[in-house]
């Protein structure tokens, strides 16, 4: 989606029965490299929990030097799998290890992102180019596998 105009990618998982969590993905416009920047809340619910993440976002993209935001910078790169051309971004867990989440570019330009391969079978390694490498891996196999290209990603 478009916020600001800016693309926005908004993923929400229930983690359990009382608990959500969001994610929001935008290039960040403050950045000369423009990395990806995340931002994650958790809520009782799907709403409460997109509310909450979305109104940092808004809150960054409105006045990017106050502080005190959720956020991940993550690195990326745009490259060709399987003849499918794809974003894949990387960023630092909490316990030190990476973590590499791959987008597919759809015909029209835009982006999702591959669920499979993001949160319940995400893709980690012990550096970022060993995640990165797994990520390329893992998609090779996965677009080879004959999986009909709408349902390889989910709009998010």
């Amino acid at each position: 989606m478009k916020v600001l105009g800016h693309e926005v990618v908004v993923h929400t998982q229930r983690l359990d029965p009382s608990q959500n969590v969001c994610y929001v993905f935008l290039l960040d416009p403050y950045d000369d490299h423009h990395e990806l920047k995340i931002f994650h809340g958790k809520g009782a619910t799907v709403d409460e929990a997109e509310n909450a993440t979305l109104s940092e976002a808004l809150t960054y993209l409105d006045s990017p030097t106050v502080g005190g935001y959720s956020t991940i910078l993550a690195g990326k790169s745009t490259l060709n799998v399987a003849g499918r051309k794809v974003d894949i971004f990387c960023d630092q867990l909490p316990d030190g290890r990476y973590q590499a989440f791959p987008f597919l570019y759809r015909p029209d330009g835009t982006r999702v992102i591959i669920m499979r391969f993001h949160l319940s079978e995400s893709i980690t390694g012990t550096t970022s180019a060993e995640a990165f490498s797994s990520c390329i891996h893992e998609l090779e196999a996965y677009f080879t596998t004959g999986v009909p290209a709408e349902d390889e990603a989910k709009p998010v």
